[in-house]
């Protein structure tokens, strides 16, 4: 799991950098030093998963451990007032291109039931990517809109947009050894 920062045409350094993530030790972490985050900044929440152990099935997004997550809590200060939060999501409508759906009878629901074209009529949309023959083409398909492709953003209560989810910016590369005192503060030994 990783916070990145972006800010004008550069990536800063990573907020949290944590390649051995564990679902089931899920703490707060304080932030060695404070980090500023300005008006006009990103900040991307990135999560890798490995889904070997499912056999080849499909994974579908959720909050049980089967599942996958990628949730991050920010504490700041000072208050930003009326401020509820920020949720971004890959556009589901360039998921459903992917996948051969045309429409569906709830875009806005949980789990929308198929509506065209005829021969995926009727069924869930969960269903349809559990059936779903991912070929090497469609993952990479899938894995690019993902990271790179459009996705929308809302920070609530007033700010509703559709952005592209990575600015195209030099990335930032995180210097590797040890630092002075041994381990790290985030992300074990470095």
């Amino acid at each position: 799991m990783r916070i990145r920062h972006f800010r004008g045409n550069s990536e800063l350094p990573w907020i949290i950098n944590d390649e051995n993530y564990d679902f089931n030790y899920q703490t707060n972490r304080r932030l060695p030093k404070p980090v500023t985050i300005l008006p006009g900044d990103q900040i991307t929440a990135e999560c890798v998963y490995d889904t070997n152990w499912k056999g080849g099935k499909s994974v579908i997004g959720g909050q049980s451990t089967d599942d996958e997550m990628c949730m991050v809590f920010i504490a700041y200060y000072p208050e930003i007032p009326n401020f509820v939060g920020c949720y971004d999501w890959m556009n589901k409508f360039n998921m459903y291109k992917i996948l051969g759906v045309e429409t569906v009878d709830n875009p806005t629901g949980k789990d929308p039931v198929v509506t065209s074209p005829a021969w995926l009529q009727g069924m869930n949309f969960s269903t349809v990517v559990s059936n779903f023959n991912w070929t090497e083409e469609a993952r990479r398909e899938y894995q690019w809109q993902q990271q790179f492709g459009e996705h929308v953003t809302a920070c609530l209560p007033q700010i509703n947009a559709v952005t592209g989810y990575y600015p195209m910016v030099e990335r930032y590369v995180e210097e590797r050894g040890c630092p002075k005192g041994g381990m790290g503060i985030v992300g074990g030994v470095g």
